[in-house]
């Protein structure tokens, strides 16, 4: 009779702490949801189609689109922030496949204050203003005191490809998918410098380039927007050891014109000096 009366009686206990068991179960229930729904926010599942590529078919890829095209010009109109402020400007831009470009930029009034050309070897650069007439050779150490602005350690083929939209992968680049974005990220390394390029895996198209030293991020090139040729509609190129940003957007142009090697060559204005301007320069 007395084990009975105790059984009744802890069952009892136990029925009047049941609410209080259950509210404090469906509490942690929640928590851990929301923990799990947190850890999973803003997390973009991989596509069916990419779980099996790898970086080889994804630089073919790339490729495929951009060898439609070998040559453009356009107007570039460029926005430039450093530590004297913001400029902008206008500049006219060839480029042909494989490592030629040439710019023009041009002044309120329509006259040329700078050009630039290279055919891949060499590069020329006048600067009105400055009287100044520079050559030498297109390597990519002095491409990037030229370019001062986007300090990519590019050669002139690979700064050609660029303004296609495209950038050259070696075979032996590492591929991983960032679901926080949603793209693809090819990564390799050359000496002290990483690169890292971002693949939209839709479209297959690059849309961010970056470029470390020495574990620094030295630029970074995003393509905000495209062409339906798919050349760079709006470049931003971001400086941040130097505190550089220049914006690019592109307009008026023309795919496939029937560009010559005369295109990429300047010859010095009459009573300038041409300066010798590579690695043997002081």
């Amino acid at each position: 009779m007395v084990r009975k009366m105790e059984i009744e009686t802890r069952n009892r206990e136990q029925s009047e702490m049941h609410p209080w068991v259950t509210q404090g179960v469906s509490r942690v229930v929640w928590i851990l949801g929301m923990l799990i729904c947190v850890g999973c926010a803003g997390r973009i599942p991989m596509p069916e189609h990419i779980k099996s590529i790898d970086a080889p078919s994804v630089a073919a890829a790339m490729q495929k689109q951009a060898n439609q095209l070998e040559s453009f010009t356009c107007e570039m109109r460029v926005t430039f922030f450093g530590p004297d402020g913001r400029l902008k400007g206008t500049v006219s831009l060839a480029a042909m496949r494989p490592g030629k470009f040439r710019y023009n930029l041009m002044g309120p009034h329509g006259g040329v204050l700078e050009a630039f050309a290279t055919n891949g070897q060499t590069f020329e650069l006048s600067k009105m203003s400055e009287s100044r007439f520079l050559y030498g050779p297109a390597t990519p150490d002095t491409l990037d005191r030229l370019l001062f602005f986007a300090p990519l350690n590019l050669d002139a083929e690979g700064w050609v490809e660029l303004l296609f939209g495209v950038v050259s992968i070696p075979d032996d680049a590492k591929m991983k998918y960032e679901d926080k974005t949603g793209q693809l990220v090819l990564s390799w390394t050359q000496v002290n410098k990483a690169m890292r390029v971002h693949v939209d895996p839709e479209t297959m198209q690059m849309s961010r380039l970056e470029v470390w030293v020495d574990e620094e991020l030295v630029c970074d090139v995003s393509i905000a927007d495209r062409h339906a040729s798919g050349l760079p509609a709006k470049l931003v190129l971001n400086a941040p050891r130097d505190d550089v940003q220049a914006t690019l957007k592109t307009r008026d142009i023309m795919l496939n014109p029937a560009l010559t090697e005369k295109t990429f060559l300047l010859s010095p204005p009459r009573g300038v000096k041409p300066e010798y301007w590579g690695p043997l320069a002081q």
